[in-house]
């Protein structure tokens, strides 16, 4: 620091004094102040010139300075060498501008053996530490463990050694309630105590990434819980009102759970990521949303479903996710009933379910817009879109009371025989025409299913399995357009809607018609190839 104060002076010297050849010693007064050397005469001063002084007072090497008048305070009063006010020092610049680079501070270190700065992670947070690095060990705790203090980062120096423990049944592990906190490289783990691993409370901007995560069977391993909801008021106020948490992020995570339910929980959220984590043996849910992603997940072996949207959300995208084997469906989107929403006309909009690779034991993708209650809101234009589906039985798609859904491009093929499933373990006795590549219910208006691939394989053998490509089935359902998919079936003909065959009024090539409504049914190719 002392000599770069050195080289500045040295500059305003060389424009401030360097006027006449002949100064007194009182106009040198701000050079003799900081300490520089002259050789005085009797008469007047004969000093080295600007360049020698600065090469003597330092080296300069390969910096580079600015030099022009403009950039130098010449009189000591703001002023350049033409009296122009200037800001000082703004261009005047050693190798990394007019201060050096002192590079980072070094992080407050947290180690078990006491090498470190701190013996436990609490007591850097108490002391408000923001830039925290862990060493290895296993770090048991008995209560939560507080983020309070914006800003804070803390770090694992590997995910695999650092582990945090929690043995308290009564505690989560670590609870976020402050603003632009980042945790990651660690292991979080609550088998033992069966509460939440990660918990984010009323808080911004917060990132979880790149972490080991391992949580229990009594409640969600990671909780999203977004703002902070007054008591007696419905948590729907604040979709409704947008005093949501914003910004959080879910990144590169791989999540072990045992609890049936939610076990990723990212809720009132706006503006926030869901990206590349595994999740094995548990759901993901994501409730109530504006303008988040969830990205290059994968969901496996869920004892329930593999991806739940709940409603009200808008502008929301489940995009190149993979979820297998998931029990009941891969994923849901549908109103929950605790939500209170209703007369509250709240509409769902944007929310795309595009490019993921979904296989389960029951529906694939299973739809209800509005709930039992349409003065909930209505589910507008969901795109799906460019799916791959795989499935025994029951149905790829199954639509229920939306307005306008659009299903485009996705590939769904039945690979084998599962009825023995159905009324066993929770799932529904479906009768026959329920399997269906897409299967639209009750009240679903003006749906677009074009450009898709539904096949039935020749592995399956039992007649039941996908009887047709699309059902249409009840007289709620108008509106239809179904156009330019194609439809294959190896082992035998369509059941009720056989190629090349129209039993009623919209009964054409693989579509199964019981509305009695007027639907846009055309240029779809059915293929069929008996065995």
């Amino acid at each position: 620091m002392e000599k770069y104060i050195y080289l500045v002076v040295m500059c305003v010297c060389a424009f401030g004094c360097a006027q006449e050849s002949t100064s007194s010693v009182s106009d040198m007064s701000l050079v003799s102040d900081v300490g520089l050397m002259t050789n005085q005469g009797d008469v007047g001063v004969d000093m080295l010139s600007p360049l020698d002084m600065m090469a003597e007072a330092v080296d300069i090497g390969s910096a580079e300075l600015d030099m022009t008048p403009s950039a130098v305070d010449a009189d000591g009063l703001g002023n350049d060498a033409h009296g122009e006010a200037v800001d000082a020092g703004a261009n005047v610049e050693g190798p990394d501008g007019f201060l050096p680079d002192m590079g980072p501070a070094a992080p407050a270190v947290v180690a078990l053996d006491g090498s470190g700065d701190y013996l436990d992670l609490a007591s850097a947070l108490a002391a408000q530490e923001t830039d925290i690095l862990v060493m290895p060990g296993d770090y048991v705790v008995d209560s939560a463990i507080e983020f309070a203090t914006p800003g804070t980062t803390v770090r694992g120096e590997n995910r695999e050694t650092v582990r945090f423990i929690q043995s308290n049944r009564d505690a989560d592990l670590f609870v976020v309630r402050a603003d632009d906190v980042t945790i990651s490289n660690l292991t979080l783990d609550t088998v033992m105590a069966g509460q939440a691993a990660f918990v984010e409370q009323a808080a911004n901007r917060v990132t979880l990434e790149d972490s080991l995560i391992f949580g229990g069977s009594q409640i969600f391993t990671i909780y999203f819980a977004g703002p902070n909801v007054e008591a007696g008021r419905a948590t729907i106020d604040a979709f409704e009102n947008q005093a949501l948490s914003r910004g959080n992020r879910l990144l590169r995570n791989e999540i072990t759970t045992s609890f049936v339910g939610d076990s990723v929980a990212f809720a009132l959220q706006a503006d926030g990521e869901v990206r590349d984590n595994v999740l094995n043996g548990g759901m993901l849910s994501m409730y109530m949303l504006q303008n988040v992603v969830c990205e290059g997940n994968s969901v496996l072996n869920s004892p329930t479903n593999g991806i739940f949207i709940s409603l009200p959300s808008t502008d929301s995208v489940v995009t190149n996710n993979v979820v297998r084997n998931s029990l009941y469906a891969a994923i849901v989107v549908k109103p929950q009933v605790e939500h209170e929403a209703a007369g509250r006309l709240i509409d769902s909009r944007g929310v795309v379910i595009s490019g993921n690779t979904l296989t389960a034991q029951y529906s694939i993708i299973e739809v209800d817009g509005t709930g039992v209650d349409p003065s909930q809101g209505q589910l507008v234009n969901l795109l799906i879109e460019a799916n791959t589906i795989e499935l025994d039985d029951f149905a790829g798609v199954y639509l229920l009371r939306a307005n306008g859904p659009i299903l485009r491009e996705n590939r769904i093929t039945f690979t084998g025989a599962d009825v023995s499933r159905r009324g066993q373990e929770g799932r529904l006795a479906i009768i026959d025409s329920f399997s269906a590549g897409v299967y639209a219910d009750f009240a679903v208006t003006d749906a677009i299913i074009e450009g898709n691939t539904i096949t039935r394989t020749a592995n399956v053998d039992d007649p039941r399995v996908m009887q047709n490509a699309i059902v249409l089935n009840d007289p709620s359902v108008s509106g239809a357009t179904i156009r330019q998919n194609t439809f294959q079936r190896f082992g035998d003909d369509w059941v009720h809607s056989p190629c090349g065959d129209a039993f009623g009024d919209s009964d054409q090539d693989g579509v199964f018609d019981r509305t009695g409504s007027l639907h846009r049914i055309e240029a779809n190719e059915c293929q069929v190839e008996i065995q």
